[in-house]
């Protein structure tokens, strides 16, 4: 099977219609427009969508063969302007040539008194459905209409209905009127007119030819709208158009076809680096009404060896304004061989711009522009949350609003995401964006790197303060702060001890006291190790009053505690012995000793510049020069540095003089004078740290707390309590809020609240890091942006709990009850929910990484936008589940359950799902890519329509009464599997290997079936019609009472493939 390679506006289908030799590839491009503002074409998925609900029940969008010209096909409702009820409107509409009055009226029923028809009922929307128009049983052209034979129905008795679309030319008047339907859309592919161009089915063509097209086949077979909306030639794709009742909002439209050009190229086995283009043509124009869309079908044949087309490895498409000149071949060259290498396609791979029209840098600038104004809306609306709740909090707390802080400002966008019209278009640049994800998430790790080296430095710099030492330790602390560095204050006591020099001993001295001035200067050394011993790390029962403290928000419980105490015992130190040493020195000293001149007061450095610039010799414009720029250092001074901006004097003055060390200059005659400095220097140094730590704590406070809200490991407690002081805590806490029922805010890491009952407490943003939970009833409490990190919740209550933005990283929730809770926007790193109840719970956007769910029950929960990347779900439930944007990538999915389950937009990727229990499951919109492992799945009563599963390992699995129309299985393993009346109208079963299974009761209507391997296969009364099964494996197959109308079996011609024999 071809690999296909296009951007996401673009829908193709492709085939392979065998022809006298080999085959003819086709390839089929889709291309839909809004016809309001035909610029640009939207998003696939969106096309599929349009179609399903404009093409008239029974019809058919396109059948991806050839057409000798272009024909313009219209579907969808005819809708009254503004949506207002009518009895009756204009359709009309013209494209080139062609052009077509219709007139829509309501329901009408002709009456039986002779009285004509009855009164139109008003309608907000008609289909446009050939059901509608004139016709009914045995109309040669239309049986399934209305109105047909109404005169010779009445007479016997029957109420006949008008028909609601008509010819304005031909109007119904009488009930003998027979004017031919006015048709629009496919026609019926069995009627005479379609058959004439079908060519000679003879025993020539049986002999010779089948089950390829006879020779004289007429292309015209597949122009499937009415003969008078066709055109002489194509459509080059500008063609103007005027539509008038296709949009109840717009109900005349104007404008020109979106003037695109699409080219296919086929990538060939056995050709490598070569593409082939293929002349693409534009051969049909679908209108659809009501939903005011347009779709362009582009078209093109490439003759290939292989019948089955398997010789093409790669269909790759782009599209391009005409007005444009056609990018080079090597372009496209270059990009299959990127989309292609196996290193960066999982980038490129959605990365569209490379096969889409080159943007104009106005329309990207507007773009991005609405990109960023989204973005910085959401962000606002985000921020003004934040500050709502923090301010919530402020109020609680009753201090008063002249004391609160002002709010942070709103964090700077630094990932920019799509607008939700770009998402809901698919005019989106996934490449790009995959690039600002990984960008964004390593700024987001090195950002929490970065925090948590911080708060490490910080705790270390904490531990490590200790004012007898050398170093001290302040100066880290206020470093990891982002303070300014201050000297340990001790250091200048050590400086005068130092400096004083003993006098000699004189003889003339009192008896002893030489010897007692030696002692007393030692025991002033030993004052470190007095400070030393006085120091005791926290014990036990201190670390539990700290913690009441910090959950009380007592000064005790602040971080920065220990370093206040240790500065408030300094500000009133006093040097042992240094009243004895005064007495002593004033008996030693001799009388009439000089006293040393005053030092003379330093002059300001403005001052000093200023006598240099009053020096005559210095010139008048150097002068002005040097003073210009001493005022220019003067504002960037101010600027630099905003406690300078409201001094008085020089800047340079102010810096100098705060900079400026201590004069610490005792005098070896009199040391009391110096050891007295030394203490007003220490008691003045403690301030100024005092002062430092005041206005740095609630700014640190605020960066603890994000961090704790945002690492996945625990940073508080930095000591555990005890077992019995954990308890006590707990006991203190529940005992202070009782009352209030309020844990709101409250810090409790390390707390013990085991089998409490917290049950519709508010707990929003409180601090429960490492905290004892097991069997804690919390049910219906609020606990949105908490902090449980490495927290312990097994067997924990949370029934009805709003988790939403909470933090529960590496925290344990086994066998914990979150029936009905929400978990929108949380984090779940490492977070261990195995055997935990998340009945009819919601997480949208959780962050889940390495998380486990295995034995979860998710039954009735809503999951949305979530990835399991590598996550452990063995034997989990998702029994009638609701999963939207879901990837399961690479997880262990052994005997999980999705009974019920209803996805949509779900990939599984390369996942192991042996024994996987799909009983019932909407899978509508799910892909299974990668080769998943199913063995022994059970989809009995699957709802799975078009999804895939490529290669998928399903042998043994059982499908019973499922349906999977139109599901891709090729090249999967589904033997030995039970498909008892399963459906599987038009899969596509190319070789899939469904050797030893069980088909009986089957329906494979028009089912691919090429080359499949039935060897061994039970189809009794399986219906087989119209399946290609050319080339299939039948040995041993039983297919007793299956209907094999029209079914293709394997070749008995002596046409050749690409000369070789196909029989």
């Amino acid at each position: 099977m071809a690999s296909i390679i296009k951007p996401r506006t673009l829908g193709i289908l492709t085939r392979s219609e065998r022809r006298r030799v080999g085959a003819s590839f086709i390839v089929s491009a889709f291309g839909m427009f809004d016809l309001s503002h035909p610029d640009h074409f939207e998003g696939d998925q969106a096309l599929w969508m349009a179609a399903a609900e404009g093409v008239a029940p029974g019809s058919f969008l396109d059948i991806g063969m050839p057409k000798p010209c272009a024909e313009i096909l219209v579907g969808g409702k005819a809708c009254p302007a503004g949506g207002v009820a009518t009895p009756a409107m204009l359709l009309d509409y013209a494209v080139g040539p062609v052009s077509k009055r219709i007139a829509v009226v309501g329901d009408r029923y002709w009456t039986l008194d002779g009285r004509g028809m009855s009164d139109p009922v008003p309608f907000t929307a008609m289909p446009l459905d050939p059901a509608r128009a004139f016709g009914g049983p045995g109309h040669p052209t239309n049986p399934g209409g209305l109105g047909y034979r109404a005169h010779d129905r009445m007479v016997a008795g029957e109420l006949v209905a008008l028909p609601n679309l008509e010819d304005i030319p031909h109007l119904v008047g009488d009930p003998l009127d027979n004017p031919p339907p006015i048709l629009f859309g496919p026609g019926d592919p069995t009627s005479p007119e379609r058959r004439r161009y079908a060519g000679t089915y003879d025993q020539a063509w049986l002999d010779e030819l089948a089950p390829a097209l006879p020779d004289d086949a007429d292309p015209r077979l597949f122009l499937i709208g009415p003969e008078d909306q066709r055109l002489p030639g194509y459509l080059t794709g500008d063609e103007p158009y005027r539509l008038i009742g296709f949009a109840a909002d717009t109900p005349g439209l104007e404008g020109r076809l979106p003037g695109f050009r699409v080219r296919a190229f086929l990538g060939m086995e056995g050709r490598p680096n070569e593409l082939v283009e293929l002349p693409m043509v534009i051969d049909t124009l679908w209108l659809m009404a009501g939903l005011r869309r347009g779709i362009l079908i582009y078209r093109a044949a490439q003759a290939v060896a292989d019948i089955d087309g398997l010789d093409v490895r790669q269909v790759m498409l782009a599209y391009e304004r005409i007005t444009d000149p056609p990018r080079p071949y090597e372009h496209y060259l270059e990009t299959l061989a990127r989309r292609t290498d196996p290193e960066n396609a999982h980038k490129t791979a959605l990365d569209d711009r490379p096969l889409s029209p080159l943007r104009s840098e106005e329309i990207d600038a507007e773009k991005l522009a609405a990109r960023i104004a989204y973005n910085e809306a959401d962000r606002d609306r985000r921020h003004a949350a934040s500050v709502f709740m923090m301010e919530r909090q402020l109020e609680k707390s009753g201090l008063p609003p002249s004391l609160w802080p002002e709010p942070p400002p709103p964090p700077p966008v630094t990932m920019i995401f799509p607008t939700p019209e770009e998402f809901e278009s698919g005019d989106i640049d996934y490449g790009a964006l995959f690039d600002g994800l990984d960008a964004e998430r390593k700024r987001i790790e090195e950002t929490v790197a970065q925090i948590e080296a911080e708060a490490e430095k910080t705790r270390a710099a904490l531990e490590g303060i200790d004012f007898t030492k050398e170093d001290g330790g302040l100066d880290a602390l206020l470093a990891s702060l982002g303070g300014d560095p201050i000297e340990n204050p001790l250091k200048a006591v050590d400086s005068a001890l130092a400096a004083f020099k003993p006098p000699e001993k004189d003889p003339l001295a009192p008896e002893g006291s030489h010897e007692k001035l030696l002692d007393a200067l030692t025991e002033a050394g030993s004052f470190r190790e007095k400070l030393a011993a006085a120091q005791v790390g926290p014990d036990d029962e201190t670390l539990l009053e700290r913690a009441i403290a910090r959950f009380r928000r007592l000064p005790e419980g602040s971080p920065l505690y220990d370093v206040r105490q240790a500065m408030a015992n300094l500000t009133d130190f006093k040097i042992p012995g240094a009243d004895d040493l005064g007495v002593l020195l004033d008996e030693i000293a001799a009388p009439g000793s000089p006293k040393p001149p005053p030092p003379r007061p330093p002059q300001p450095a403005s001052a000093t510049i200023a006598e240099g610039l009053a020096i005559p010799e210095l010139p008048g414009d150097k002068r002005a020069e040097i003073s210009g720029k001493l005022d220019e250092l003067d504002a960037t001074l101010r600027s630099s540095f905003p406690k300078l901006a409201g001094r008085e004097g020089s800047a340079l003055d102010a810096l100098l003089a705060d900079l400026a060390p201590p004069d610490v200059e005792p005098l070896p005659s009199d040391p009391r004078a110096a050891i007295a400095a030394a203490e007003a220097r220490i008691g003045s140094t403690v301030k100024d740290a005092e002062a430092e730590l005041d206005a740095m704590e609630a700014s640190y406070e605020e960066g603890m707390t994000q961090a704790r809200r945002s690492t996945p490991g625990a940073m508080f407690p930095t000591d555990a309590l005890s077992p019995a002081s954990a308890r006590r805590f707990g006991e203190v806490a529940l005992g202070d809020k009782i009352a209030s029922r309020s844990f709101a805010g409250c810090d409790l890491a390390g707390i013990d609240l085991a089998g409490a009952d917290l049950s519709g407490w508010d707990l929003t943003g409180v601090f429960l890091e490492k905290s004892d939970l097991r069997g804690t009833r919390l049910a219906g409490a609020k606990m949105t942006q908490a902090t449980l990190t490495e927290a312990d919740l097994t067997g924990a209550d949370l029934s009805g709990v709003d988790l939403s933005e909470a933090n529960l990283s590496k925290a344990r929730l086994n066998f914990a009850r979150l029936d009905g809770a929400r978990l929108d926007n949380a984090r779940a790193f490492e977070t261990d929910f195995s055997d935990a109840s998340l009945r009819g719970a919601s997480l949208a956007d959780l962050s889940i990484m390495m998380a486990k769910f295995t034995r979860t029950d998710f039954t009735a929960a809503r999951l949305s936008s979530l990835s399991f990347l590598r996550s452990p779900c063995e034997n989990t439930i998702f029994d009638d589940a609701v999963l939207e944007r879901c990837q399961l990538i690479e997880a262990n999915l052994v005997g999980v359950r999705f009974r019920n389950a209803t996805m949509r937009e779900c990939a599984f990727l390369v996942v192991e799902a042996t024994g996987a229990d799909f009983t019932s499951a909407d899978l509508a919109k799910v892909s299974f890519l990668g080769g998943c492992g199913l063995e022994r799945a059970c989809f009995d009563g699957a709802w799975a329509p078009g999804t895939s599963w490529h290669k998928a390992k399903m042998a043994g699995a059982t499908f019973k009464r499922a349906v999977f129309d139109g599901a891709v299985f090729s090249e999967a393993d589904v033997s030995g599997a039970n498909l008892r009346l399963v459906s599987l109208r038009g899969a596509r079963l190319d070789s899939t290997r469904l050797s030893a299974s069980d088909l009986v009761g089957a329906c494979l209507h028009e089912a691919q079936m090429r080359r499949t391997d039935l060897t061994g296969a039970r189809l009794r009364g399986a219906s087989l019609y119209g399946a290609n099964m050319a080339d299939a494996q039948l040995d041993a197959a039983d297919f007793t009472k299956a209907d094999l109308g029209l079914t293709r079996l394997s070749l008995s011609t002596a046409h050749k493939q690409g000369g070789r024999d196909a029989a």
